[in-house]
């Protein structure tokens, strides 16, 4: 099994910039673009493993687009929204006895790609009945009837790793075998919250259509609360959350939503909460420092802090130093206060 040992491509395809906007810039996400680089132009299966809601749909979508299959169906079996006879009938076909003639996935994915959603949920029998075709059989035999295989490519996923759906009994060793040939692990949301501006200012351009108060721009302060909160939903929730901020709230966008404390009722919040916060507020006085060092010369901040330039722009904002302080602020609690502060 291989992970990140794949010989690079001469001619790697550039990502484009709606992809990369979505994903973010840092380090995690710049390294799983890579990836997704060398691996997409080949035929070779792949296992997408993350959380729910962390953009397993959009990864195996990215490397359809990316391959030479991309003007060729790209066709998706959700193991998680079926029972066993609907995926038998998506996969296979309804059958010659069926008044219903449509061709199953197989079938219609000729020259395609075929994405198979929480591969895990599949029933042990029809992946039994899937081996074959994943050997390279070009002829699938169901009860009633023998179902031509075209040439395809496999990706599959599920928010469990193989290893564990193994050790579980959910999936077939050969299966296993024959489809995780490269594993693409998705971080969660919070293990990379410095990709949360990006993906908001995504979010907000996609759906500010719905909004009839025309465009709109999160204040530092809805976007520091956004980058503080724990997503256990990920890039999913964070979407929701950005539609529902569009809605207008008695006047006022989203201020009730985000007044919402996490807190319990006796004061106590979570220990990860309270170290997120901790961890934020640290790297935003770093910035801070790093921005008075170099006499707010963001480029050389950003060599300073070994992050990109394009990370500091959304690091900087989120942390309300978009904009040059004077003045005599010595941290972000003072930079926060305006009336300590003289504009730029």
């Amino acid at each position: 099994m291989e992970e990140t040992s794949l010989v690079p491509h001469r001619q790697a395809l550039a990502l484009e910039d709606e992809d990369e906007e979505f994903f973010g810039y840092s380090a995690k996400t710049r390294e799983l673009l890579r990836v997704i680089e060398r691996i997409a132009p080949s035929d070779i299966p792949t296992f997408i493993v993350g959380d729910a809601g962390s953009g397993k749909d959009f990864v195996a979508r990215l490397l359809h687009r990316r391959s030479p299959r991309r003007l060729m169906p790209f066709l998706k079996l959700n193991c998680g929204a079926l029972t066993p006879q609907a995926m038998e009938k998506e996969l296979f076909g309804p059958g010659a006895d069926s008044a219903n003639r449509q061709a199953g996935i197989l079938e219609r994915a000729e020259g395609g790609t075929i994405f198979i959603d929480e591969i895990g949920r599949m029933p042990l029998g029809l992946q039994a009945r899937l081996l074959p075709v994943l050997k390279g059989e070009r002829l699938a035999r169901t009860v009633s009837s023998e179902v031509s295989v075209g040439d395809v490519r496999w990706i599959c996923s599920s928010i469990l790793p193989m290893e564990k759906l193994l050790a579980a009994g959910k999936l077939l060793e050969e299966v296993c075998s024959r489809l995780n040939v490269v594993t693409l692990r998705l971080p969660p949301l919070r293990e990379r919250n410095e990709d949360i501006p990006a993906l908001a200012e995504h979010f907000l351009k996609k759906h500010q259509h719905t909004c009839p108060n025309g465009p709109v721009v999160l204040p530092e302060h809805v976007m520091r609360q956004l980058m503080e909160r724990d997503w256990p939903g990920n890039v999913r929730e964070l979407e929701a959350t950005i539609q529902q901020l569009l809605v207008p709230l008695g006047g006022s966008r989203g201020k009730e939503m985000f007044d919402i404390s996490q807190r319990e009722d006796n004061g106590i919040e979570p220990l990860k909460e309270v170290a997120r916060r901790a961890a934020f507020r640290a790297e935003s006085e770093m910035i801070l420092r790093a921005l008075r060092r170099t006499n707010w010369n963001r480029r050389k901040a950003a060599e300073m802090l070994r992050i990109s330039y394009k990370s500091l722009l959304y690091k900087s904002k989120a942390a309300g130093l978009g904009k040059r302080l004077h003045g005599y602020a010595t941290s972000v609690e003072d930079s926060e206060d305006p009336a300590r502060l003289g504009g730029c």
